[in-house]
């Protein structure tokens, strides 16, 4: 559907679209401590050999990567467009990425909705909506509580007989308001 932004000199018109995804978060653990610890130039090579190479194992596995942060990536999946093996391989991939602990990481999974749109200024593709609201907080407590994974229960429900996930509880996130049953890979 089209809607019309408007902006102080101009109105703007984008396309925007509600899709239903996989949504992946990957976030280097401790990135403030080791930034101090490495050299500038090491901590460079480290974080883009690392992007670089969850970037090949994503795509290679039909995923997308929506947007680059710094010490991490926003990764989602249209579920229309792919097949649940599709986003279990890319975490098989994922975990065995963490035992080198090279650097160390941890991801989280969700599935749901997002409004996608196409940022006119920057020609970058932009998400929004609750269930991105939702990751974004699964990561908040994977990081408050060391879990090197969390997926979601409606993720893990997706995932079927792919979903290696053993439960690790019933968490309530910050912004939501009941507890939610999470898993871990």
């Amino acid at each position: 559907r089209r809607v019309l932004f408007r902006s102080e000199p101009q109105l703007t018109v984008r396309d925007v679209n509600e899709l239903t995804c996989w949504f992946l978060l990957l976030d280097i653990e401790s990135f403030v401590s080791l930034s101090a610890e490495l050299p500038q130039a090491e901590l460079a090579r480290t974080v883009g050999a690392w992007l670089a190479a969850c970037q090949t194992v994503i795509e290679k596995n039909s995923g997308t990567v929506s947007k680059f942060l710094g010490d991490g990536m926003l990764v989602y999946w249209n579920a229309k467009l792919c097949e649940s093996g599709k986003v279990g391989e890319t975490l098989n991939e994922l975990t065995t990425m963490q035992m080198r602990r090279q650097p160390a990481f941890r991801w989280v999974l969700h599935f749901g909705t997002a409004i996608f749109g196409e940022a006119v200024a920057t020609g970058e593709l932009s998400a929004l909506g609750q269930d991105l609201n939702f990751l974004f907080r699964m990561e908040r407590l994977a990081a408050t509580e060391h879990f090197s994974s969390l997926v979601s229960e409606v993720a893990q429900t997706q995932l079927g007989l792919l979903g290696k996930g053993k439960p690790i509880g019933p968490f309530p996130l910050k912004g939501f308001e009941t507890e939610y049953k999470f898993f871990g890979w």
